[in-house]
């Protein structure tokens, strides 16, 4: 990746406008372009830091570190990355205020404090992974646009004191409030959406001491911003929330009187103020206002001097505020640029002639005169005289939008289905939002009247991949079976090998008695061995008898259509149901008319060799302006909205590029920008992730944690799960109902989940890391709840994200296993690395008693599975990392020593292999280990008799 100075224009990281090179300043948004260029080879520029995070370019650099945008690239949502400064890393006070404040901050989860993703190191740097705001701080708002009216000053207060109450309540203190560290978003309506930021400061009440036991804020130690501390904070005495509610009340006098209560010639000086001196008379300060006396009173009372004297909570001081100023906040008026083509204006800074509704200048950064900030640069739908007469009704769009733009796309799939001349398979690519799902359910409504056999498969909902969920629900439906799968008694022409494969997919018991060995579960059993056939061809082939028996069911009712297997999602399906979706095309039923068509995600490989494409694309701009709600009469208004189309939806989740300059949007886009704008957002982001970002952002407190909890729980959460996991919401069912309307979730046959995969995923990887943990944990403490216990890939991932190291490594083994047994190679393989990957973590945190022994048990067991999977260089590559960290006569070197010999041996390298069996031997002999030592001899005869 290219950094971004070495690029002909810019895309400025504060609100995504295309500057020219030649800028200076933003003309969207003032931002200083300039930092862009002042360190053109920073090294963190086109990093990747754990969690595909990747650095595109520097925002801001300030004492404490600096701060990049980044893209999180499996869904290219926009986040802001702090990076401490190296020179402050051997500072052992400061990297322990840096981990405090990540810490502290993952643990908010209200729509007013700024969430933290995640944190840790990368080669050595701290980071910490946070929401990229996209507004103005309240210093700058109030100096850009002067005295703030009084119903404006209440709602800011408000909101800020909502964030404050939310962080005291968990125990953090945020000890450096001040108006920088305050954002301000525009709402429609006039009103702002308030971000609380910059717990650098922030205190941990639970924690009193640090790994070195020792206190991260000695005693004395003066912490903050002078002009906003309170006196004890001056004093350095310990101090607790009410510190905070004073840094408010002098925000609150500033916001009302223009000026600070104490302002004097050094930071001492006001620092005294503070201790000694009352503020100024605000009547006298500010006679403009007019205050109520109620007003001046919660001023006086939040700046008291003894914490005992002022407010004990921010609600408090909230409900207070609110008596004393009732009138509700005022619309302001958007801006109204001239429309004039080719129009300039002089910069009154320095007199550069600018075009007409540019909100800055490009050349100093000065605001141009005739913009009211902050207006909108991104495509909307255009406001006209009925869509206002409908918003004063209360109507809102309505949902789902129209199919409109995929005909060609529908025709094509049509006539494939009405082939007869045996199978025909078709895959349907494209990014998440692109309407693949929609396009499938069209085709479904086409084809129900045509005597077809419709049958969906969907992943788990859980989201973990569990091993034969859609095998299993394709071969239940296609069949006819019950859910449990019958019995033999239920399966009319089933060959002894179809016998074996239904057995496998539905988990029966089987009667090995005949062998001499007891009853076991399939899901338990190693594989078949050599010379028995595999599981893989057994299960295949009873999805071509299901699809056989399918139909058989058309022709019994006169029938002559097609079975028609839709496959939403192949890409989040598991492997094994995979495989044998792929050995059905590579091999299908004979004689019977088929159709399997599937959805997946660019990049995917779902191994169909026999198969049509289809590519979807985004729809065109035009079609994308008439969903937006833009009548063909309004040709002004149409050309306008088109204009704003191509830049506002750029990116990969917004639009496709088809050829020079062409710009296609996503469907979902549109759907979310209609909804993201009857809700009143302002300045919506260019990316749908971003965009779906933001309406979660600006949720209430309970409704996003009842989100959150579904998002964990998956997509069959039921009441009782959803009261578990989010039992401090009181009727978490009641805000379902508003989610539902909202658009984020369905709620149908008694359970609740996520209306899109993509607002699941931008839901989990915007969640704050602590409040992602806990809501994990109680997900795997509740395991069995409505008498239904979640799968074990659903309690393995639980575990992981919990932090419930050891149970994790377990389950991860176990389901690694389970994978192993149904020849998902590629399963075993994610899950093992996945445990691998946690046990390299336990061996810097120390959470495990022996992690080295993990590590290398893990490295083992990846090596040898991808050496199975046929990637030996990849195996070889595991296997002699974990080498270099074993005893030189330790019984796990000569385990990593004999896999390092089967992946020499596969890839025909035999001097090599036997020279490390030679020494695996050695090293067992050495360390007097029989069973290992027998083993490695018995490998070494079956290479002698030319055997695997």
């Amino acid at each position: 990746m290219s950094s971004a100075s070495a690029a002909p224009s810019l895309i400025c990281p504060s609100c995504g406008t295309d500057c020219k090179p030649e800028h200076k300043y933003c003309p969207g948004c003032g931002f200083p372009m300039e930092k862009l260029h002042e360190q053109p080879d920073d090294p963190l520029v086109g990093c990747t830091l754990p969690g595909g995070h990747v650095v595109l370019e520097l925002i801001d650099v300030g004492g404490m570190g600096r701060v990049y945008r980044a893209e999180q690239k499996m869904l290219g949502r926009t986040v802001a990355v702090k990076i401490i400064h190296p020179h402050l890393l051997g500072d052992e006070t400061v990297e322990a205020r840096f981990i405090t404040e990540a810490r502290a901050a993952s643990q908010l989860n209200h729509p007013n404090s700024v969430g933290v993703i995640d944190f840790g190191k990368f080669e050595g740097r701290l980071y910490m992974v946070m929401e990229h705001l996209r507004g103005r701080d309240l210093a700058t708002v109030a100096h850009e646009e002067g005295p703030l009216e009084m119903p404006r000053i209440l709602d800011i207060m408000n909101q800020t004191l909502a964030a404050l109450e939310e962080a005291h309540h968990v125990g953090i203190i945020h000890r450096d409030l001040k108006p920088e560290n305050i954002v301000l978003s525009p709402l429609r309506s006039g009103g702002d959406f308030v971000k609380v930021l910059d717990f650098g400061l922030a205190k941990v009440l639970q924690v009193a001491q640090i790994a070195t036991s020792r206190r991260i804020t000695d005693p004395g130690m003066v912490c903050g911003t002078p002009e906003y501390m309170a006196p004890e904070q001056a004093r350095g005495d310990d101090i607790d929330h009410r510190a905070d509610l004073y840094a408010c009340g002098v925000l609150l006098y500033e916001l009302i009187a223009g000026q600070l209560p104490f302002e004097g010639g050094s930071p001492r000086e006001v620092v005294l103020m503070h201790l000694s001196k009352m503020p100024p008379d605000l009547e006298q300060v500010a006679p403009h206002r007019k205050l109520d006396k109620a007003v001046i009173q919660v001023v006086q009372k939040a700046l008291a001097k003894d914490p005992a004297d002022r407010f004990q909570s921010a609600s408090a001081f909230a409900e207070a505020l609110n008596q004393a100023m009732r009138p509700a906040p005022k619309r302001r008026a958007p801006s109204q640029p001239s429309t004039r083509a080719g129009a300039k204006v002089a910069c009154p800074g320095c007199d550069a002639m600018m075009p007409v509704g540019q909100k800055f200048c490009g050349e100093c950064g000065t605001r141009m005169p005739g913009t009211v900030p902050p207006a909108s640069e991104t495509l909307r739908p255009p406001a006209d005289r009925s869509s206002d007469e409908a918003a004063a009704k209360g109507a809102s769009p309505t949902f789902p939008l129209p199919f409109v733009g995929r005909e060609d796309e529908l025709n094509t799939l049509l006539d494939l289905a009405d082939r007869d001349d045996g199978l025909a398979a078709v895959t349907l690519v494209g990014h998440a939002g692109t309407g693949k799902t929609r396009l499938l359910e069209e085709l479904e409504a086409q084809l129900l009247d045509g005597g077809h056999a419709i049958v969906w498969c969907r992943p788990d909902p859980w989201w973990v991949e569990k091993g034969y969920y859609a095998l299993r629900n394709a071969v239940q439906a296609l069949a006819g079976l019950p859910p449990d799968g019958g019995g033999p008694s239920l399966w009319p022409g089933a060959s002894p090998e179809t016998r074996a494969g239904l057995d496998a997919i539905f988990e029966r018991q089987v009667d090995n008695k005949r062998n001499g060995r007891p009853k076991r579960r399939w899901s338990e059993t190693p594989p078949l061995g050599p010379g028995e056939g595999s599981r893989r061809l057994l299960v295949a082939e009873a999805l071509r008898w299901a699809i056989g028996r399918a139909h058989e069911r058309l022709t019994e009712h006169e029938e002559r259509g097609t079975v028609v297997l839709i496959i939403d999602d192949l890409h989040a399906i598991d492997g094994a149901s995979c495989n044998a979706f792929a050995d059905v095309v590579e091999d299908p039923p004979s004689l019977v008319p088929v159709m399997m068509v599937a959805s997946h995600a660019p990049g995917f490989d779902p191994g169909w060799d026999r198969l049509e494409r289809l590519d979807l694309k985004g729809l065109a701009t035009n079609v994308a302006v008439r969903l937006l709600g833009v009548s063909g009469e309004q040709e002004e208004m149409r050309q306008a909205a088109e204009k704003e189309a191509a830049p506002s939806m750029a990116g990969p989740m917004g639009a496709d590029q088809e050829g020079p300059g062409a710009k296609r949007v996503s469907p979902m886009y549109v759907e979310q920008l209609r909804r993201f704008s009857a809700e009143g957002g302002e300045d919506p982001p260019p990316k749908l992730a971003d965009l779906i970002a933001l309406r979660i952002e600006r949720l209430g407190a309970d409704a996003r944690r009842v989100l959150q909890a579904i998002a964990v729980c998956g997509d069959a959460t039921s009441q009782k799960q959803l009261e578990t996991i989010a039992h401090e919401v009181k009727d978490p069912m009641g805000l379902v109902a508003e989610l539902e309307s909202d658009g984020f979730v369905t709620f149908e046959g008694g359970e609740v989940g996520t209306a899109h995969p993509l607002i699941r995923d931008v839901v989990l990887v915007s969640m704050p890391a602590a409040v992602k943990a806990t809501l994990h944990s109680r997900a795997l403490q509740a395991g069995f709840l409505d008498g239904v216990q979640q799968p074990l890939e659903a309690e393995a991932q639980h575990a992981l994200v919990a932090g419930a190291s050891f149970e994790a490594l377990m389950l991860l083994e176990r389901v690694a296993e389970q994978s192993r047994s149904r020849d998902d190679v590629a399963g075993s393989i994610k899950s093992l690395h996945q445990a691998l990957e946690l046990a390299r973590l336990e061996m810097s945190r120390g959470v495990l008693d022996d992690p080295e022994a993990a590590v290398l048990m893990f490295s083992c067991k990846l090596g040898d599975a991808l050496a199975a999977g046929g990637k030996p260089t990849d195996a070889e590559g595991v296997l002699t990392e974990a080498l270099n960290l074993a005893g030189p006569t330790s019984p796990e070197r000569s385990r990593l020593l004999a896999s390092l010999a089967n992946v020499a041996r596969a890839a025909g390298r035999a001097e090599k292999a036997y020279r490390h069996l030679d020494e695996a031997v050695r090293i067992a002999e050495k360390v007097n280990h029989p069973n290992l030592l027998e083993m490695l001899e018995r490998t070494r005869q079956l290479w002698i008799q030319g055997l695997p």
